[in-house]
């Protein structure tokens, strides 16, 4: 297992182009899977996760033409093979959970697996809406991997999530392409939207509606999506972190192009205004992928409280976020972090471990994180377990970066995970100026 060591006290300076879009990749090529007709995707993420929906594209009769490592053009012709079908998520709760509806009403038999992280993860979430729209599973008892789906016919049902997550109304929409009849999911707060815009390219028709406070999506299938071209706009969640090393590193400006800015992707950005950060937002003419420039430079933070309705805005930014706060000078509060509790590892857990191996004091109760700022560093050698969470991995690296007192380098396990997300990212910490031991 691989040990990275991050000299502290760095500047970050220059352009680089992040990651295509994670959440974007895993739904286009999803998508591509169901199109009458073959689809251009440029941009995609490169990463472990993605690789593995785009092999179960493969599995499902997907022709792949793939012109470089992040470009491909697929032919589908909706024949879908009557083999069993093996589905290896790896780490990916998205292609699981997204993957499942896709498949359910196919008419085919689909076993999904991954690795020790995601077999502990909660799929009830959507095997639960899933079954009332008629899917058929064989799984354990507690609704966890390995799931197999079994062919059934689907039938369209008005649902109104529990909890907010995009990743269950994007199943739920996919699902309901192959169900007769409407299909709407509300929710009270919109999370993220790209099922939506991937529906807008492939000319899906569908009804977005706002009332009782409440939003929903209603489409009436089936429906065969068409074919689209799509430029994937760069990792809002990955850019997150070059705003962060340049806001907390000294002497640092960087900018970043063509990052999706989407509402619901864009609540990290917000907070770190309010922290003080200097950030400048430049949007693009975009009409269906909202798109822009960020630019970032050296910052004083100070202390924010992020509230419980804020979180599903910015589920994946909280770990940068909380090293934003331990640099920022006052006492932070982070709320309603229950959702943490089941990604890749216990995130609340991990984030507080690390926080304290760099001498941060902090503090959990519940579901909430208390961060007292200003006070990061440690005379003693730094070493962060990862835990093999690609999102803990990265932000340790970039408050490395910022120490102004640390003497040895820091040393981070396991840093081969950020794979999982980010190919490269040791290379763009290069491409600013960052030097490793």
């Amino acid at each position: 297992m691989s040990i990275v060591e991050i000299v502290p006290n760095q500047s970050l300076n220059g352009n680089i182009v992040v990651p295509g879009d994670k959440s974007i990749s895993h739904r286009a090529i999803l998508m591509s899977c169901l199109v009458d007709e073959g689809c251009k995707i440029s941009n995609l993420n490169r990463g472990r996760d993605v690789l593995n929906t785009l092999g179960l594209a493969k599995a499902l009769g997907v022709k792949v033409n793939q012109t470089n490592t992040n470009s491909l053009y697929t032919d589908f012709d909706r024949k879908y093979p009557k083999d069993f079908i093996e589905a290896r998520c790896g780490n990916s709760g998205t292609m699981a959970r997204l993957g499942m509806g896709v498949v359910s009403g196919l008419g085919i038999t689909v076993e999904f697996d991954g690795d020790e992280s995601l077999r502990s993860r909660p799929m009830d979430r959507v095997v639960s809406p899933l079954s009332q729209m008629g899917a058929q599973f064989i799984k354990r008892d507690n609704n966890k991997l390995p799931i197999k789906v079994v062919p059934a016919k689907l039938k369209g049902i008005e649902i109104e999530g529990t909890r907010p997550s995009a990743q269950v109304k994007s199943a739920i929409l996919f699902a309901g392409l192959n169900a007769e009849g409407k299909t709407t999911y509300s929710e009270a707060k919109a999370t993220r939207k790209h099922t939506e815009e991937l529906f807008a390219l492939a000319k899906v028709p569908f009804v977005i509606g706002h009332s009782d406070s409440k939003y929903s999506v209603t489409i009436e299938g089936p429906i065969v999506p068409s074919g689209f071209e799509l430029n994937v706009p760069c990792d809002p969640s990955q850019a997150a972190f070059f705003v962060a090393g340049a806001i907390l590193c000294n002497n640092s400006h960087i900018t970043i192009e063509n990052v999706y800015l989407g509402k619901e992707r864009a609540g990290f950005l917000e907070v770190l205004k309010r922290m003080n950060a200097n950030i400048l937002i430049e949007s693009d003419k975009n009409e269906i992928l909202p798109t822009g420039t960020l630019t970032a430079s050296s910052s004083e933070l100070i202390a924010t409280d992020i509230a419980a309705d804020e979180v599903a805005d910015l589920i994946d930014e909280i770990p940068i976020l909380a090293v934003c706060a331990a640099k920022a000078e006052g006492v932070s509060q982070f709320h309603g972090l229950s959702e943490l509790r089941v990604k890749e590892t216990d995130r609340l857990a991990t984030i507080s471990e690390m926080l304290r191996d760099f001498g941060t004091k902090v503090s959990v109760f519940e579901d909430n994180l208390i961060i007292h700022g200003g006070r990061t560093g440690t005379e003693n050698p730094v070493e962060i377990d990862s835990h093999f969470d690609h999102r803990i991995a990265m932000s340790a690296a970039i408050l490395a970066l910022s120490l102004k007192d640390s003497v040895d380098p820091i040393k981070i396990h396991d840093f081969e995970c950020v794979e999982t997300s980010y190919v490269g990212f040791q290379d763009d910490l290069s491409a600013l100026g960052v030097l490793n031991d």
